[in-house]
């Protein structure tokens, strides 16, 4: 369906993920209290992207904008780096560095994308690092449920007396978790970016004359398909070709835009309408308050 990624990213799935990646959060925090040197600053980095993608299902959801996105990318990029650097220095130093560092790296490279602007995604690259995340997660739960010598990431977690992972079925339960997530998020949010374009239902430009002058009005008074309101001469306006004039809609606790087309257009794939007339929306970031157009369109038969 064309508004299966907005449904993916609904409140009630959001916030599943995001109870499911608080506990897989407190297992990392509790490992960074606890460890020292480099198993410390491997948990952390996992730390902090389980923060940013708790919010980011946050965000999607319920409109969380506490940080712009080009704060993340920043935090995700010095990250990435640092990690980049420490594999470096190990590599040439002892020829050899530990596998889950390059896991790690690509985790943040990943997180980078995923805060970009979604007009910039390729779906390519989308959907091959969901179905990377979904083949990491289920590594991580094959170790969770298989011995020690049999785990696929066997040898990947250092030296027996220096190892980052702490082999555990919790661990490897919460790695799969949060692997899991980021493949459900990159499926979620590419399906809202891939969705058929339909060109006809696009506003045209509102004639001067049928421009209304309230401002921000609730989903009542935006409804499509109303009959126009009377001049002040008490005469009804002429109907346009399209039967309807573009309007505005203000953002409401739990709107998606997939909700907004159902409750104004009858049709919950009219959400791509909406997104096309407004050029500078990002769907996962909805804020409460937010004013976006309502492209004109026939009413519904």
């Amino acid at each position: 369906m064309m508004f299966l990624g907005q449904e993916m990213l609904s409140q009630t799935a959001a916030a599943i993920w995001i109870v499911a990646l608080c506990a897989v959060l407190a297992f990392h925090c509790s490992h960074v209290i606890c460890m020292r040197g480099e198993r410390r600053c491997y948990h952390f980095s996992h730390m902090v992207m389980l923060i940013g993608m708790i919010y980011m299902f946050g965000s999607a959801a319920f409109g969380l904008e506490w940080f712009p996105a080009r704060a993340w990318i920043i935090i995700y990029a010095v990250i990435a780096v640092a990690i980049a650097f420490w594999v470096t220095q190990q590599f040439v130093a002892r020829g050899a560095f530990n596998g889950l560092w390059a896991l790690a790296l690509v985790q943040q490279g990943a997180m980078i994308y995923m805060w970009e602007p979604m007009k910039q995604w390729i779906p390519l690259l989308s959907y091959g690092l969901a179905l990377y995340f979904g083949i990491e997660a289920l590594g991580w739960l094959v170790n969770a449920t298989r011995p020690a010598a049999a785990t696929v990431f066997s040898g990947w977690s250092g030296s027996a007396t220096n190892p980052l992972e702490s082999k555990s079925t919790v661990g490897d339960f919460c790695l799969s978790v949060m692997a899991a997530s980021m493949a459900y998020m990159f499926v979620a949010m590419q399906l809202m970016m891939s969705a058929p374009h339909h060109a006809a239902h696009l506003a045209r430009p509102v004639p001067p004359q049928q421009t209304s002058s309230k401002s921000a009005p609730s989903a009542t008074e935006a409804r499509v398909g109303e009959q126009p309101e009377e001049s002040a001469k008490g005469e009804p306006q002429p109907p346009t070709s399209a039967s309807e004039v573009a309007k505005t809609y203000m953002i409401v606790a739990g709107d998606t835009l997939s909700g907004v087309a159902r409750r104004l257009y009858g049709d919950p794939r009219r959400w791509r309408d909406i997104f096309e007339a407004n050029p500078n929306l990002d769907p996962r970031r909805l804020r409460v308050g937010q004013t976006i157009k309502l492209p004109m369109s026939r009413p519904s038969r």
